[in-house]
């Protein structure tokens, strides 16, 4: 049920993108980058007005390599993973797949942009 002016519309946001790192990091270094930026991404929706979490859905591919697929539903919970990375990385595709709620479009677009940048396509250690 919903009262008028209270109906929460959701707001969905799928975006492919190439990464490509000039020094390959190795599979644990890539897995923490990606819950860093999970983290921080429901933490800045959060901070745009979000109200609710469908789902953020995310797959890692990586060739000649494994696949790692992550999700989160609620803005206290860690992100899920299923599969698993192995060897160094250089180069994947990551596919991201968000549905929320309270937030516009273009604050969804903004927030994957920049906290991929900022976690995951950074240069150098830690």
């Amino acid at each position: 049920m919903s009262h008028a002016g209270h109906e929460l519309h959701p707001t969905v946001c799928a975006q492919e993108v190439g990464l490509a790192f000039k020094v390959p990091l190795s599979a644990d270094e890539l897995h923490g980058r990606i819950d860093a930026f999970m983290s921080a991404l429901t933490s800045s929706l959060q901070g745009d007005g979000c109200k609710l979490i469908g789902h953020i859905k995310g797959l890692l591919e990586v060739e000649g390599n494994k696949h790692l697929f992550f999700s989160v539903t609620a803005f206290e919970e860690k992100a899920s993973y299923k599969g698993e990375l192995s060897q160094e990385i250089s180069k994947a595709k990551l596919t991201i797949n968000v549905i929320v709620y309270g937030v516009q479009q273009a604050s969804v677009e903004r927030a994957i942009r920049e906290e991929l940048e900022r976690h995951v396509m950074r240069e150098g250690p830690g």
